[in-house]
């Protein structure tokens, strides 16, 4: 993974296409890497939630050149590189588990995330995990109190 933090706190401080063109070789060495980091973590999810077996690493990262059409930001690369690993993938609307590398605004760090949940909801889907949330929020804060490492945000 190291090869891959490396590159995107090098494109952080040279956001441009000139940039990334010349290390184009690199950006595809990182991204299979990354592509060999997600299909293990599909398979480490897929052991405790058999609904994300059978995904491709493609089913589940972005591109990384941003749209840059509507944005004060017209940097052309994202900063950052993620997976978000749901049941038929990334575009499908269901809830899953996202893993997140980006540098924050000290370039010697790193904004890390590993995390789960839905986005982009559909109004009667939101209204029920709303629901959920509260008929079990008790138990649902206890489970994420118990495990070592997570935080509700």
């Amino acid at each position: 993974m190291k090869e891959v933090i490396d590159f995107f706190r090098r494109l952080h401080d040279n956001n441009t296409r000139e940039w990334f063109d010349a290390n184009r070789a690199e950006w595809t060495r990182v991204k299979g890497r990354f592509a060999d980091f997600t299909g293990q973590l599909i398979e480490g999810i897929a052991s405790f939630d058999p609904t994300v077996r059978g995904l491709r690493p493609q089913d589940c990262t972005y591109r990384i050149a941003r749209d840059t059409r509507f944005s004060n930001d017209k940097t052309p690369y994202k900063n950052y590189i993620g997976a978000y690993i749901a049941p038929k993938g990334k575009k499908s609307g269901y809830a899953g588990y996202y893993f997140h590398i980006e540098p924050c605004a000290d370039s010697l760090v790193w904004c890390n995330l590993l995390s789960a949940g839905a986005v982009c909801i559909e109004p009667t889907v939101l209204r029920s995990i709303r629901e959920e949330v509260l008929d079990n929020g008790a138990e649902i804060e206890a489970a994420i109190k118990k495990a070592k490492g997570f935080r509700l945000c």
